[in-house]
């Protein structure tokens, strides 16, 4: 757990170290646009997915800071939301700890679920790098650009029971899930 935990530091890490890199040149020309790949794990977690979807849950709160920090410089930040697409994500860059067995019976079936995905993710990378580089040239890009039907489909459910469970008076069972009402 301690070589995970470094591992996302580092991560974090990278990133902003890559943005102080190209800062100064942006801020010189007034211009720029700073492109961070974040997930729809970065709006929510999904199950498993805790150390990963925690990295991007970072990566767009910095981002969100950073946007509000440059706005006035005339640099922008777009935060990329993918869903799923037709990359490695789901093969053999995945790496897999053993669970604690008490948590086995919850994160088998999620395991199996996320490997069933592999060769059949809906998403087109060619067509989201297209989408990725129309935000960026755009006078004023969006913040947020979730990219395929499923990213827009979860994180507009996500948010619609985020704000209306709330008003309601109801608590989520799991981020991103069911909820019930208390």
């Amino acid at each position: 757990m301690a070589r995970r935990r470094t591992e996302l530091v580092s991560q974090a890490a990278q990133e902003s170290a890559q943005q102080h890199v190209e800062l100064p040149t942006m801020r010189a020309q007034r211009s720029g646009c700073i492109v961070q790949m974040s997930s729809v794990g970065g709006v929510l977690a999904t199950l498993g997915g805790s150390a990963y979807a925690g990295t991007k849950f970072a990566l767009e709160g910095l981002s969100e800071g950073l946007a509000a920090e440059l706005e006035h410089l005339g640099i922008h930040v777009v935060i990329v939301e993918p869903g799923p697409f037709r990359t490695d994500f789901t093969g053999r860059s995945v790496r897999w700890a053993d669970p604690i067995e008490d948590y086995r019976p919850a994160l088998d079936p999620a395991k199996k679920q996320f490997l069933a995905m592999h060769d059949h993710q809906p998403g087109d990378p060619a067509r989201a790098a297209r989408a990725i580089i129309t935000a960026t040239q755009m006078e004023t890009p969006p913040l947020r650009l979730p990219l395929g039907a499923n990213a827009i489909d979860r994180i507009r459910l996500f948010f619609r029971h985020e704000f209306w469970g709330a008003v309601n008076g109801e608590r989520r069972n799991r981020p991103g899930c069911s909820w019930r009402s208390t």
